[in-house]
């Protein structure tokens, strides 16, 4: 199991939830784009490193093991 570093899933939360208002400010679709990348970023900090999905790509895979 991954170690969770309590203040950086704060702060990492915290941008997500920024950025989720701007988007629903603005509904800039590159705010949109910006908010995603901060939810992977958070969920990340919760999943093993192999099962990370990356914050540069804007269509990310599903896991290994998802059902469709």
């Amino acid at each position: 199991m991954t170690n969770i570093d309590e203040t950086e899933a704060y702060h990492a939360f915290k941008a997500y939830a920024e950025a989720k208002a701007r988007v629903e400010e603005t509904m800039h679709f590159a705010d949109a784009m910006a908010a995603g990348r901060a939810w992977r970023h958070f969920l990340n900090l919760f999943a093993e490193p192999d099962d990370h999905m990356p914050l540069d790509a804007n269509i990310i895979p599903f896991p290994k093991k998802a059902r469709r």
